[in-house]
């Protein structure tokens, strides 16, 4: 499992924390983390999912420091026990 994925801003709120365990056994994909992640905790879909059930255009996933849509496999991209993962929401502002 990867001990490495971190959320942030309005998602902490909905997923408990900072960094809580969201009990995925590595490898997995960018792509299945979102979708682990809305099924254990169904708050996180308003922020992180599109009325469709695709990802929020501003929603990023960055693997490793890198955004995972820009990645050769983008949300496919695997991620492995030792990967690092942010996860940041849309968050506005004026």
């Amino acid at each position: 499992m990867s001990q490495h994925i971190r959320f942030y801003a309005t998602l902490r709120d909905a997923v408990g924390g900072r960094d809580p365990a969201v009990g995925l056994t590595a490898p997995f994909t960018a792509w299945q983390l979102v979708q682990h992640v809305v099924a254990k905790w169904p708050d996180a879909r308003e922020w992180l999912l599109e009325d469709d059930g695709t990802l929020r255009r501003a929603v990023h996933v960055f693997v490793n420091g890198r955004e995972a849509r820009y990645l050769p496999d983008g949300l496919e991209a695997i991620i492995g026990p030792d990967d690092k993962v942010d996860v940041f929401p849309a968050v506005g502002g004026g």
